[in-house]
């Protein structure tokens, strides 16, 4: 599952960090909310980390909650790349999913979170 979540976050980081996926961004951004493009984009993300998480339980591993990935490392990638700030790198972005297999911390607690059998939130 880690495996997976590194390669799927360090790509997500490097495409957003472009000049193609930063025009990608923006539309992003100017299409609006849910029903929307955004909010489709929005739903395709959170899916394909469904579906990691998925294939993984299946084959017994524990590890975060498709929250806990969007809020600890698609959140940081976008929020840089939304407010002009130096992009996350690939490297960077492995060491955001290193941190969602960290025990729960009071920022998850802050959120709402709660531990979901065998799996933090």
């Amino acid at each position: 599952m880690r495996g997976d979540l590194e390669a799927w976050a360090e790509q997500l980081a490097e495409e957003l960090a472009s000049d193609a996926g930063r025009a990608i961004v923006r539309d992003l951004l100017a299409g609006g909310g849910e029903g929307t493009v955004c909010g489709r984009c929005a739903a395709y993300t959170r899916a394909q980390i469904e579906v990691m998480l998925t294939r993984a339980s299946a084959r017994g591993e524990a590890g975060p909650s498709a929250d806990r990935v969007l809020d600890r490392v698609v959140a940081p990638i976008y929020y840089r790349l939304i407010f002009t700030l130096p992009p996350i790198s690939g490297e960077q972005a492995v060491a955001l999913i290193a941190a969602c297999f960290d025990a729960d911390s009071d920022a998850d607690a802050a959120l709402g979170g709660e531990r979901r059998e065998g799996r933090p939130r």
